[in-house]
């Protein structure tokens, strides 16, 4: 049987790196069928606007791009040239994201599989460098220019050329298998790192070059969790510029999921360098005029008041009141929003009965429900028992005397994040 198959080289050039907020500028594709006909084909894209004081392509002036198509004009030519064969660009999640993201404004589906030859000369030379230089260097490929799509996407068919010289087909074409057989990793990922992480439940931190931290999410399962997220069928613009920054995966197993969701709200407060005092919350008591005031969610709390609403700024629970406000007639001075009577209050007497209790009856939409228990509970995941109080997790203990000891805690603070998942 004839192991080859119709192989699409392609490159492109971008005004960024992130797939969401830049676009394509230039696509190059070099199409090479089992048989061995081969075609060229480029275009100039229309980014629309470009990024100021930069050039986005050397030697190509800015006019050039405002007469060239938007991709939405040539996405169905370039689909027809990409379907049925095997995308093959040199950090293939790069390209396949931005093509992903385009396709998708488009309003055309697009999946085909994509193999990296970052990957596939790795897998096949060896240890070294591997970047387009690199291979150009070892292999003595000739650049006609560098940085442009048509003629990076002719080195790549050329370093196939090299390749189809330097191995078997049936060796070739096994390492490719292979390749697609796992996740499109960034070059810069070691795909160790991705088979390390455990089959239980977690945390996961991605970080980039600086160790600063890309992404910290929770998982069922760590390992199936990391594998998809790098899957093609599943990338995101955010997710394809996230894994063009990362080089590092650390992890840490739970005893359970609901372990994992309280380690992602801690590792989440530590890299935002903020705690719960960033709550706000809506204070209600009808014997003060005006009856509704923005206060710290944590302060409630702390006075065993009930909060209603929970708010990530002053402004956002502003509005909110506001928006009663218009919806039932309310009046503003009432709801601490202003010092001149509004709505149903417009007369000056903000304190007749039946005001209040349209008020009290609207407020109500937003209060929370109050802790249920006289005290700290605590909740058992396999040997571990969690401890909370006031709707605040005080910590996680595996032995009886910790457990009490933790139980003896008062509550600080007030956490939305445990709030939502209690």
């Amino acid at each position: 049987m004839n192991p080859e198959r119709p192989l699409a080289f392609v490159d492109l050039e971008t005004t960024g790196l992130g797939p969401g907020r830049h676009r394509i500028a230039e696509v190059g594709v070099v199409t090479l069928d089992a048989d061995g006909t081969v075609e060229h084909w480029e275009s100039l894209v229309n980014p629309g606007r470009l990024p100021r004081g930069q050039r986005v392509l050397e030697g190509v002036a800015d006019e050039a791009f405002a007469a060239a198509p938007r991709f939405a004009e040539i996405a169905a030519d370039l689909r027809r040239r990409l379907e049925g064969r095997l995308l093959v660009a040199h950090n293939a999640r790069f390209d396949y994201g931005f093509l992903k993201a385009e396709f998708t404004r488009a309003g055309i589906d697009f999946h085909v599989p994509a193999l990296c030859t970052v990957m596939l000369s790795r897998k096949l030379y060896g240890p070294g460098a591997h970047n387009l230089d690199a291979i150009i260097v070892r292999h003595g490929l000739a650049a006609e220019t560098r940085h442009r799509a048509l003629p990076d996407a002719r080195l790549l068919h050329g370093f196939w050329r090299v390749m189809r010289r330097d191995f078997p087909a049936r060796r070739l074409w096994a390492a490719v298998d292979k390749l697609l057989a796992e996740p499109l990793l960034p070059p810069h990922l070691d795909l160790a790192l991705v088979e390390a992480l455990p089959e239980k439940p977690g945390v996961y931190v991605m970080r980039g070059a600086r160790n600063e931290a890309l992404r910290i999410a929770r998982a069922a399962n760590l390992r199936r969790e990391a594998t998809d997220y790098f899957r093609l069928d599943r990338i995101s613009a955010r997710a394809a510029q996230l894994s063009y920054m990362v080089r590092n995966i650390e992890w840490q197993a739970s005893e359970g999921v609901l372990a994992a969701r309280l380690l992602e709200i801690r590792l989440k407060e530590k890299q935002a360098a903020r705690n719960a005092a960033a709550t706000w919350a809506i204070r209600v008591d009808p014997a003060q005029t005006p009856l509704a005031a923005i206060v710290p969610a944590d302060e409630l709390v702390a006075d065993g008041q009930v909060p209603f609403g929970l708010f990530a700024s002053e402004r956002k629970a502003a509005n909110t009141l506001a928006h009663l406000a218009r919806k039932h007639g309310l009046c503003h001075a009432l709801l601490g929003l202003g010092r001149t009577p509004s709505g149903q209050c417009a007369g000056g007497d903000c304190a007749r009965p039946q005001h209040l209790m349209s008020a009290l009856t609207a407020l109500a939409t937003l209060r929370l429900q109050p802790w249920p228990y006289a005290g700290p509970v605590g909740v058992r995941e396999g040997r571990t028992v969690h401890v909370f109080d006031q709707w605040q997790w005080l910590g996680s203990a595996k032995t009886a005397p910790e457990i009490a000891e933790l139980a003896g805690l008062r509550a600080r603070g007030f956490n939305a994040s445990v709030f939502a998942v209690l």
